[in-house]
C-alpha cells in the first residue's frame, strides 16, 4: 500500500475529531459501525480502504470518498457537509444565530421543551448537540439527514443556502402521538407510551438509513471497480498503441 494512501485514514481520524469534537476513535469506530481493532488497522495502514468503508465515512462525517482512496485533493465531501464556524466566511456568530433559530423552531413545531428531547428523538449526544449550536462543532451529515427524515428540516437553511427552516410538506407534530401536543400542558415526550412511540419511529428510520448507506456503499464499491476497470483498459490500449 502507498504511503499517501496508508496516511489518508489517519489524517480522517482527525479530521473527523477536530471538525465534531470527538474526543478518541473508540467513539468514531461506534459510529461507523467498526471494531476498535479494524479502524486501528485503517489508520496504520494494515489494511486497504475499501470502498464499502469509504462510503461510511462519507455518509457519517462528510469525508469525501475519493480523497480516502487518493483519488482527489478535497477531504470534504461537498454535497452533503454542513458548514462549520471559522471555514471560508462561515462566521461563529451566524451560525449560532441560524442553529438557535432551528432548536426554537423544532421545539415550537413539535412541543418539545427542552434541548434534551430533541437529543433523545435524533439519538444523538446532548454535549455534542450543545456544541453544534454554540458552533464549536460541526453538524454531521447524518444528523443533518435525520433532522430532515423526522423533523422535515430544510437542509439548504442548516447549510446557510436559505431561510426557511422546514421544508414544504414537512411533517407536525403528529407523529408524535398527539395532534395538539404543542398546546398541551398536559402531554409530555417523557410519557411512557409516547416516549416508546418515538423511540420506535426513531429506531425504524435509523434502520432505513442503515439500509440505504450500506446500498451507497455497495454502489460506490461497483463503481470503483468499474473505474479501474476502465483505467486497466486505457493503460492497454496506450501500451498497444506504442507498441505498434
Amino acid at each position: 500500500m502507498g504511503k499517501e494512501e496508508k496516511n489518508r485514514a489517519k489524517e480522517a481520524l482527525e479530521l473527523i475529531m477536530s471538525r465534531y469534537g470527538i474526543a478518541g476513535q473508540q467513539e468514531i469506530a461506534t459510529m461507523l459501525g467498526f471494531s476498535n481493532a479494524y479502524l486501528s488497522q485503517l489508520a496504520s495502514g494494515a489494511v486497504k480502504m475499501s470502498g464499502k468503508a469509504a462510503a461510511k465515512f462519507e455518509s457519517h462525517f462528510g469525508i469525501n470518498p475519493l480523497w480516502l482512496m487518493g483519488k482527489s485533493d478535497t477531504p470534504w465531501s461537498q454535497k452533503d457537509t454542513p458548514p462549520k464556524a471559522g471555514e471560508g466566511n462561515i462566521d461563529r456568530d451566524d451560525l449560532k444565530i441560524r442553529y438557535s433559530r432551528l432548536t426554537a423552531a423544532i421545539k415550537a413545531k413539535f412541543g418539545l421543551k427542552t434541548e434534551q428531547e430533541i437529543c433523545s428523538v435524533l439519538a444523538v449526544n446532548n454535549t455534542y448537540f450543545s456544541n453544534i449550536r454554540m458552533g464549536r462543532a460541526g453538524m454531521r451529515p447524518n444528523i443533518k439527514k435525520q433532522m430532515e427524515i423526522i423533523f422535515g428540516v430544510n437542509p439548504d437553511f442548516i447549510d446557510g443556502k436559505s431561510d426557511e427552516i422546514f421544508l414544504a410538506g414537512a411533517p407536525t407534530n403528529a407523529i408524535f402521538g398527539n395532534n395538539n401536543v404543542q398546546n398541551s400542558s398536559n402531554v409530555s415526550v417523557n410519557d411512557t407510551a409516547l416516549t416508546r412511540k418515538l423511540m420506535e419511529e426513531n429506531n425504524e428510520l435509523r434502520k432505513q438509513l442503515a439500509l440505504a448507506n450500506d446500498q451507497l456503499a455497495t454502489a460506490s464499491e461497483q463503481l470503483r471497480k468499474s473505474q479501474d476497470h476502465v483505467s486497466r483498459l486505457i493503460a492497454m490500449l496506450e501500451k498497444g498503441g506504442a507498441n505498434g
